[in-house]
């Protein structure tokens, strides 16, 4: 190993180690809550609102490694069955490599607990992880405020330890726009395909949000959000959503 790569190593691993540890952390609290929760292995249950409004909180703390290499931590809550209660908590961790000034490519693993109320008010829980890799292309221009960037990503589904799963294929376009110095709004638009189901779009997700950057390596992010499901339930269900998002970069 070269004197360079020996000191990126020995400079960089602390970083490393911490999303390591994260990621042992969420499998030791998949493998401690899923022995008391109820489950469901092979269904989904019949949401109690098939039109629902919602609360999203996420957190997010990022660190650029090097020019080409970032890594981030995320939690993030939803709050759901219109506005009265806690549906989800996702923690994710992952790490993303810019191979050039257009082309991203990110792993990262999420941990997420859900909980739902069905139409027969029968509680609900379930743990998964989902382990995912996408690919990103940029495209803006230095005299162009427009920045349109489209993320192709492929996610697979296992519930709690069991060999049970689901793969999506998932693609985004998002077109953001230098309003001000610091304040850039955007919008995107999402299609999911589940490879197990017929049909070329099983869920669609639209968001339009406003990012404002407060601090030098801090922004926050007001977002709204509306989802629509073709049939993963029995009945097809649409949700909405306000969301807060930080971001702090280290």
């Amino acid at each position: 190993m070269s004197n360079t790569a020996r000191q990126y190593w020995e400079t960089n691993l602390k970083y490393l180690v911490i999303l390591l540890v994260f990621w042992v952390m969420d499998f030791t609290a998949v493998g401690q809550n899923y022995q008391n929760l109820p489950t469901c292995f092979h269904c989904d249950p019949v949401p109690l609102n098939t039109n629902d409004w919602g609360l999203i909180f996420q957190g997010t703390i990022s660190k650029k490694f090097t020019d080409r290499l970032k890594g981030e931590l995320n939690q993030q809550t939803r709050v759901m069955n219109q506005f009265s209660s806690l549906s989800a908590i996702m923690l994710e961790s992952g790490i993303k490599v810019k191979l050039n000034n257009r082309i991203s490519l990110k792993s990262a693993f999420r941990f997420t607990q859900t909980k739902y109320t069905t139409v027969s008010q029968e509680k609900f829980s379930r743990l998964f992880f989902r382990l995912h890799v996408a690919g990103y292309y940029v495209w803006h221009k230095e005299n162009i405020p427009i920045r349109v960037q489209f993320r192709s990503r492929l996610e697979d589904e296992n519930y709690q330890y069991i060999f049970v799963s689901r793969a999506f294929w998932r693609n985004r376009i998002k077109v953001a726009y230098n309003f001000k110095q610091k304040l850039k709004p955007y919008t995107s638009f999402e299609i999911f395909k589940q490879a197990a189901n017929s049909g070329f779009i099983n869920f669609y997700r639209y968001e339009a949000g406003v990012k404002w950057e407060t601090f030098e390596k801090f922004n926050l992010t007001v977002i709204f959000r509306h989802e629509y499901n073709f049939g993963s339930y029995d009945i097809p269900s649409q949700t909405q959503a306000f969301g807060l998002m930080a971001n702090w970069s280290i």
